[in-house]
């Protein structure tokens, strides 16, 4: 993560997130570069993931404004979208920089999403058999109104069933959350 001026990261606020999320992508659809743009972002976003030594760089106290700056043009230098620099440069002088790596992965959200394409996850205890997903891929789309590029997972500790998570949305029906409900319930049951 880029971090900001701050000696300590500052937490990732996500309205500013969203905000700025929306203003990059209606900017480069307004201007007709929003393939561009989207392929860039796609490009550099697992860069900056990998790299230990830009959230030090540009975290510390130690190293002056326009040396953060001055790396940030020359990154930018060939770049055909000039949004990602400048939305940088921005972040920087608004002491948000940690938020740049965030701010690109909503970016991407809404492209996927004006395309009609939206993210979901679907949890199971077990391996699902492809007439599963399958099934579970249309039931699914049938109820949020989308066409869903779901990513399926597996994580034992939930029992069975499954648990659906798409944008703010989650069904959980694993067996784990019903038996965590019916313990809260008895526990709120007094014995005379």
């Amino acid at each position: 993560m880029i971090s900001g001026d701050a000696p300590k990261a500052m937490a990732i606020e996500p309205i500013a997130v969203e905000r700025y999320a929306e203003a990059v992508f209606n900017r480069a659809r307004k201007e007709g570069k929003l393939e561009a743009l989207e392929a860039e972002v796609t490009a550099i976003l697992p860069v900056l993931g990998k790299s230990r030594d830009l959230p030090t760089f540009f975290g510390s106290p130690r190293i002056k404004r326009r040396d953060k700056r001055a790396l940030i043009e020359k990154v930018f230098a060939g770049s055909e979208a000039t949004q990602l620099d400048e939305l940088a440069l921005l972040l920087l002088d608004k002491g948000r920089l940690d938020h740049f790596r965030a701010i690109l992965g909503q970016f991407l959200v809404l492209c996927q999403e004006a395309r009609g394409e939206f993210s979901a996850s679907v949890t199971a205890s077990r391996p699902l058999s492809d007439e599963e997903r399958s099934r579970m891929q249309t039931a699914l789309e049938r109820y949020t109104g989308h066409r869903l590029s779901i990513d399926f997972r597996i994580d034992p500790e939930i029992l069975g069933g499954v648990v659906f998570r798409h944008r703010d949305e989650m069904i959980d029906t694993s067996l784990r959350s019903g038996l965590r409900a019916l313990r809260d319930r008895m526990a709120s049951v007094r014995v005379h």
